[in-house]
């Protein structure tokens, strides 16, 4: 596998990783690289990667053969045949097998508590790539930013609790444009993982290529740009209530993330 070292908070990959020929064929799926480079960063071989939105299995395949222990949770069916797919090409006996599960990642009762090393979320981007159109719980299936955040505080709460203290959970998210308007789905969705109890240490700007809800525009007329990035959040797990009420307070947000204006 072609790692590539980062050293910034921008990320730019140009092409995906070679072993992808599975994953290019599941919408919305994300660069190997990405999930590489957290996992390398953030984990050391034998320590165990959740990811609850596992999709065609990127995350649950570099784990693998870097070597760490995985669980891939998806509500999809199809997101469960493609992640056994993508292990099948790429990963040998030699490596961990992840587990797969297919569950709602609102409800991970069968994870202990304080038992994941690292945690890598790439959530639906509301309705931009609708995954499951039968199944009600599908965060891609929730017009309404409202339902769609709770949706996701949900997922964070979860992630929080199997989480080990003074971990990572990486959330990697972008924004939406409705009728004209752009809605900072990333800005709500960090607010949504503070308000779980986690603190920010990184927030890396993902260059986004080959967005095909952009695609379309790129020949007709349009008066808004096209959005090209995603953002990536490093969240950390507090080692004490403390540590989390004293960023908090010193970002300003306590009452807004406690008590939130209706």
């Amino acid at each position: 596998m072609l790692g590539e070292t980062v050293e910034s908070t921008w990320w730019d990959f140009q092409s995906h990783a070679s072993w992808n020929r599975v994953a290019r064929h599941y919408p919305g799926n994300f660069a190997p690289q990405v999930a590489r480079n957290l996992i390398t960063l953030y984990t050391k071989p034998g320590e165990t990667v959740l990811d609850p939105f596992c999709g065609s299995g990127t995350s649950l395949v570099e784990a693998s053969l870097l070597g760490r222990t995985a669980i891939g949770v998806d509500l999809s069916t199809r997101a469960i045949r493609f992640s056994r797919a993508s292990l099948a090409l790429v990963c040998q006996m030699t490596y961990p097998i992840p587990k797969l599960v297919r569950a709602d990642a609102r409800n991970l009762n069968f994870i202990n508590n304080d038992s994941i090393d690292l945690v890598i979320l790439h959530p639906p981007y509301s309705t931009i790539v609708r995954y499951d159109r039968s199944d009600s719980r599908d965060l891609s299936n929730l017009h309404s930013i409202q339902s769609y955040a709770d949706s996701l505080g949900a997922v964070m709460s979860e992630a929080y609790r199997v989480l080990k203290s003074g971990r990572i959970c990486a959330l990697l998210i972008g924004d939406v444009r409705r009728e004209g308007l752009y809605y900072p789905l990333s800005m709500i969705a960090l607010c949504v993982g503070l308000r779980a109890g986690f603190v920010l240490i990184e927030e890396i700007v993902k260059h986004q290529i080959n967005c095909k809800s952009d695609a379309g525009w790129r020949n007709r007329p349009h008066n808004f740009l096209m959005i090209a990035h995603e953002h990536l959040y490093v969240l950390f797990k507090p080692r004490s209530p403390k540590q989390w009420g004293e960023f908090m307070r010193d970002v300003g947000l306590t009452q807004q993330i406690i008590n939130p204006t209706p």
